[in-house]
């Protein structure tokens, strides 16, 4: 075998090792920018799923505050927003699980009564400590 030959089947499995394992190299592990440590006891960060249309009323005043959908983790904790994280978009107005009083479903969508200072906004699509998925 020539030098020249013998020196890049040494560098072709180096490269390959190197854009497999380090994160930050295209073609590497796949990483998200969803995928930050988080408090989900199943999976360390929460993988909300997407469940559908959402209605957000005020809990005390019965009067509608935002339109948007749901999500919902293994673990059972919920997140609702006004926008559509889970394709890409902003988040917008948002609620989560700690600010849900009670849920009643209605012709296929869900009717949230939240605690009005919970409700919050953001213009990112991503959130530390959620994942958000179509399902």
């Amino acid at each position: 075998m020539s030098k020249k030959l013998f020196k890049v089947s040494l560098i072709i499995p180096l490269l390959l090792a190197f854009a497999l394992f380090v994160p930050h190299v295209p073609g590497g592990h796949d990483h998200h920018a969803h995928a930050e440590t988080g408090p989900c006891a199943k999976y360390g960060v929460h993988k909300m799923y997407s469940q559908g249309p959402a209605i957000v009323k005020n809990s005390k005043t019965g009067k509608v505050i935002f339109h948007g959908g749901w999500y919902k983790c293994a673990c059972g904790q919920m997140f609702i927003a006004s926008g559509y994280p889970h394709l890409g978009g902003p988040i917008n107005k948002y609620v989560t699980h700690g600010g849900i009083k009670s849920i009643q479903y209605i012709s296929g969508s869900a009717s949230f009564m939240v605690d009005s200072t919970k409700v919050y906004s953001t213009s990112k699509s991503t959130m530390s400590g959620y994942r958000f998925l179509s399902q």
